[in-house]
């Protein structure tokens, strides 16, 4: 058999109490975070030192010696002037064709600031150049044998030395080129001592060439 079993709900009587409300639980509190204002202090970036910022300058250009002033010009050589080179090259060795031909020669000088000395002889395919500071080698020739000069200013002078080799000896040589308004002189001296050989040459200011002209590039 089975047992049924029935639960009834009966109704409280009339002024029984009240069966206890279930207590509330208030939900808890969250307590909004206040976020604090980001300060100046922790927004402004510093501004960059001078240190910092500062370039080094670059070192200044060291130019090259300012020519005498009554150097600066063009010069034609005046051969009537200047001493007959055939007895210096018989001296020297030189072949006999070499001494016959150099009086005929053809020589003009261009003078520039800062720096630069032109030779130019006729029969020759280039110019000759002249770095004037004192340290630059410039490569050239006397009768035919490779001569390197080193030239420098040297008060109101252009002073150039080196060596040269002729018939298998070392030949020291020395140029000292000075000038007035209207002609330069070089004085040419190979050896030292009291066995130099001296040789000078004149040369006067070409038309048109003013004294100390603009600088300009050789």
């Amino acid at each position: 058999m089975r047992t049924l079993t029935f639960v009834m709900l009966l109704p409280l009587a009339p002024g029984a109490p009240s069966p206890p409300a279930p207590p509330t639980v208030a939900p808890p509190t969250v307590a909004p975070t206040t976020m604090a204002p980001t300060t100046a202090a922790s927004t402004t970036v510093a501004p960059p030192t001078a240190a910092s910022t500062s370039v080094a300058s670059p070192p200044p250009l060291v130019m090259a010696s300012t020519l005498p002033p009554a150097l600066v010009g063009t010069w034609d050589l005046d051969v009537a002037r200047s001493d007959d080179p055939g007895p210096l090259l018989q001296r020297l060795g030189v072949p006999w064709l070499f001494r016959v031909l150099a009086p005929r020669v053809v020589q003009r000088e261009i003078i520039v600031q800062p720096s630069r000395v032109r030779i130019r002889v006729s029969g020759r395919p280039r110019d000759e150049v002249l770095t004037v500071d004192g340290k630059t080698p410039s490569y050239t020739e006397l009768v035919g044998s490779p001569l390197v000069l080193v030239s420098r200013v040297e008060g109101d002078a252009i002073v150039s030395e080196g060596t040269v080799t002729i018939d298998g000896r070392p030949l020291a040589v020395k140029s000292v080129r000075q000038a007035t308004t209207s002609e330069m002189r070089v004085t040419n001296t190979f050896g030292s001592g009291p066995d130099a050989l001296v040789f000078r040459r004149v040369f006067v200011r070409a038309a048109g060439s003013d004294v100390a002209p603009p600088t300009s590039r050789l």
